[in-house]
């Protein structure tokens, strides 16, 4: 899953590009369960 990119941290690889900002970031907010956690993301490209 590696090798296709398919396991990569959506946060880290937005906050690298200088072409998108990053509206909005809430870890966690949806579900307790920390194995099973959901993050929300608002980006948009500048």
């Amino acid at each position: 899953m590696e090798l296709n990119d398919y396991n990569l941290d959506l946060v880290s690889l937005l906050r690298d590009r200088e072409d998108v900002e990053i509206v909005e970031y809430q870890p966690d907010c949806i579900g307790l369960n920390p194995l099973n956690s959901a993050n929300l993301i608002v980006w948009k490209f500048k």
